[in-house]
């Protein structure tokens, strides 16, 4: 940038900061100042970015047409002023204290069995703003009758002059079917009460479940986030068990078909670690590879990307960060362009600034990050499809090797702990239980200590975490001397010989490599039922709570036989899923443009 142009950049970065944070104010303004008086207390802009279409198709089971996800970005936005959306469907606004209140839908449809009469439900909407003033959203009642009005003079009749954390949803404010607001009312919530569970509608108590919702009864109220989550996580999973995984969706045919002769394709992005197949493989067939690497998520060499641009026939960035946004706008027209994304990137800014017809194929690591990212940014759904990663298949032992030892298999493995969001208190809490009914139980976890990672200093509420789980495993005479933890480091294969269980209980994730890798060294996959796992694995392989997983690792754990044949048949599940040998070429072909 030249000397003359300096001040004019600058110049225009404040007046955006200054119309941001004005916008900022604004909007919070309006937040304060909208009450249920029969406005809407969110706009109907904002309820139309939740994309209700799937919910509304009667095609396949529930379970895969509606999803555990967290609110839009507009619904979030609109409804605490955050600017980025929450990549957690069981805290879907954002991060809350143990303490915080669960936030329930409350349905009023004189349609659908089960569902509430308008006056209850403005009872016990008032009952909780009462009790609850100053927790913030806390209720949503969906109003399905066309005189939405009437439901709030019923809270105001209840409640007086304002009824704080209760959110309408008048059938206006959607303008779908029933299944289509419901749908968008629960990527809000932490589940549905009615009256009476028993009597509720299938229809509803089957798109609440796929949802992750549980549908409870009043008595169930006041029960803590977390409760309501696994609840719903339980839900979930009594929905799917008896379904398989979901499978790819099929391919549409590509806009742009690079062709399988020899090609000049440019990769880039900031961290290739997982591009480094992909190329192999490109090169493998023929194709000369260029790598345009980004020193960040939006830090690179502009001379070198632009001829790099005009020099390539396909570009495939990996992740979907400045990388994507800036080729979507300098590659020519008749260059491809691809685009990889995992997980973080659902809650950055980038996706939206892509510019879409630019795109020809956007590749997704999970169903549940495809169907987030999509809703959140319009994505054409014909040109988004999802590959999952792709895992390498272990070598076969030495013949020197020595046997496993048997006692591994009470050996739980964690690999990374860091951010407080991989779940070491849940991963802590599974080994208590255990070692109560069982002292051989043991847990080893690999990767960098709190201690080790600079960032930490800068998250209090994450330090003050790690300190209470450290104090924990110091003090706890179930867990001392019961944790060992090795260093981050590349040699899975040893480690993993080591440890029986491989260990997910993270609040979310997009595919979690342990599960399968730990699957293909010989470890029995267990997992809490983070969002979109059962589209990955199957439901045997998780549950809806450190209790359920403990109680079932503790069968399958100490019978020798049964973890044997469970260990076998996991991998063999990886082997025809994940494979590099499968997953690789499906990938390159979706680059070049022949799937």
């Amino acid at each position: 940038m030249t000397g003359g142009g300096r001040p004019l950049h600058v110049a225009g970065v404040l007046l955006g900061r200054t119309r941001t944070r004005l916008a900022d104010g604004w909007n919070a303004a309006a937040r304060r100042g909208r009450t249920s008086t029969g406005r809407l207390t969110v706009p109907v802009s904002a309820w139309a970015a939740s994309s209700p279409d799937d919910a509304a198709r009667d095609e396949g089971p529930p379970a895969r047409r509606v999803l555990p996800l967290p609110a839009s970005a507009r619904l979030t936005r609109a409804v605490t002023g955050a600017r980025r959306p929450s990549l957690d469907a069981w805290n879907p606004l954002g991060p809350r204290t143990p303490q915080s209140p669960g936030i329930l839908l409350l349905p009023v449809d004189p349609a659908e069995p089960g569902a509430w009469p308008p006056e209850d439900a403005a009872a016990l909407a008032a009952s909780r703003a009462t009790a609850l003033r100053g927790e913030g959203l806390h209720t949503v009642v969906t109003d399905a009758r066309p005189q939405g009005r009437r439901m709030a003079r019923l809270l105001l009749r209840a409640q007086g002059r304002q009824v704080p954390g209760v959110l309408m949803v008048p059938e206006a404010a959607v303008g779908a079917p029933a299944p289509a607001r419901w749908a968008e009312a629960l990527t809000l919530v932490d589940a549905v009460v009615v009256p009476h569970p028993e009597r509720t509608s299938p229809a509803l108590r089957d798109l609440a479940a796929a949802a992750g919702r549980a549908v409870l009864s009043p008595a169930d109220a006041a029960a803590p986030p977390a409760d309501l989550a696994a609840r719903g996580r339980a839900a979930r999973l009594e929905l799917v068990h008896e379904g398989p995984p979901l499978t790819p969706p099929p391919a549409t045919p590509p806009r742009v078909r690079v062709g399988a002769e020899p090609r000049r394709v440019v990769v880039a992005g900031h961290d290739l670690k997982f591009a480094g197949g992909l190329i192999a493989e490109l090169r493998a067939r023929g194709h000369e590879v260029r790598v345009d690497e980004w020193r960040g998520h939006a830090r690179h060499d502009v001379g070198a990307s632009t001829a790099l641009a005009h020099w390539a026939d396909v570009v495939h960035c990996e992740w979907s960060l400045g990388n994507v946004v800036w080729y979507s706008r300098h590659r020519p027209d008749r260059t491809r362009l691809t685009v990889r994304t995992h997980l973080q990137e659902a809650s950055t800014e980038f996706p939206r600034r892509v510019r879409q017809d630019a795109v020809d194929s956007w590749v997704f690591v999970a169903e549940h990050v495809r169907a987030q990212v999509l809703r959140d940014v319009g994505f054409p759904a014909e040109r988004a499809h999802w590959i999952p990663n792709a895992v390498r298949m272990p070598g076969p032992a030495a013949p020197s090797a020595a046997p496993p030892d048997p006692l591994r298999r009470f050996t739980l493995g964690l690999v990374g702990v860091l951010p407080a969001r991989k779940g070491l208190h849940r991963a802590l809490d599974l080994l208590a239980a255990l070692r109560a009914e069982d002292p051989r139980f043991r847990l080893a976890i690999r990767g960098h200590r709190p201690e080790d990672v600079a960032w930490m200093t800068a998250r209090p509420t994450e330090a003050a975490y790690f300190a209470e789980q450290a104090r924990r495993m110091a003090e706890d005479p179930l867990l001392k001397s019961a944790v060992t933890w090795d260093p981050h480091g590349p040699d899975m294969g040893p480690w993993y010989a080591r440890v029986g269980v491989a260990l997910s209980v993270s609040d979310f994730e997009s595919f979690h490599f342990t599960l399968p890798d730990g699957a293909v060294h010989g470890c029995l996959p267990r997992s809490l039922a983070w969002a979109g796992a059962d589209l990955l694995y199957p439901p045997d392989w998780m549950a809806a709570s450190t209790d359920e997983l403990a109680r079932g690792l503790h069968d399958e754990v100490v019978d020798l036989a049964r973890w044997t044949r469970l260990t076998a048949e996991a991998a063999a599940y990886v082997a025809e899923r994940f494979a590099e040998r499968r997953v690789v070429p499906a990938l390159a072909d979706a680059v070049l443009g022949l799937r």
